[in-house]
């Protein structure tokens, strides 16, 4: 519990299915770029400053696309408890201040052995071009113990 926020445990390994999806609509904000590049200690003056020559205006930083992508594995699939172990990500695009993205998360693989899940991570454009296109290796939150699973270990 962080600051007196309960949350509830994310989905468990059988309540995965491949084809689970998410989708989550934001729009980037002045507010969000300037949070994550404090946060970073990222000065880039592409992000704050000056123009792209190739792009021709101010890029969201890749990092922030990532991070939301990250915020969604842990929050809403699987959900809390969830640990991200491996990922890989490619930006083929950059995005201007100000845009709309749509963010969408889908469980392409359950790797039995490992008890991990493998989800597909797609970030798009208002035109619907890839902004972000990568997947992520995840361990779903593990059901919590019984408190008294070891009240009979002395007999």
């Amino acid at each position: 519990m962080i600051l007196g926020n309960k949350r509830t445990a994310g989905k468990k390994w059988d309540d995965l299915g491949v084809g689970d999806r998410l989708e989550v609509t934001r729009t980037v904000a002045d507010r969000d770029i300037l949070l994550h590049l404090g946060v970073m200690d990222d000065a880039n003056p592409m992000y704050l400053h000056s123009h792209d020559a190739e792009f021709g205006r101010l890029a969201v930083p890749p990092g922030l696309l990532a991070g939301w992508m990250t915020s969604l594995v842990s929050t809403r699939l699987p959900g809390p408890g969830s640990v991200i172990r491996e990922q890989r990500l490619r930006f083929p695009r950059l995005l201007p201040h100000g845009a709309a993205v749509t963010l969408s998360l889908e469980l392409t693989e359950k790797h039995a052995e490992k008890k991990m899940v493998t989800i597909k991570a797609m970030v798009r454009d208002e035109d619907g071009r890839p902004v972000v296109e990568g997947e992520f290796l995840v361990s779903p939150p593990r059901p919590a113990p019984s408190l008294l699973h070891h009240a009979l270990d002395n007999f």
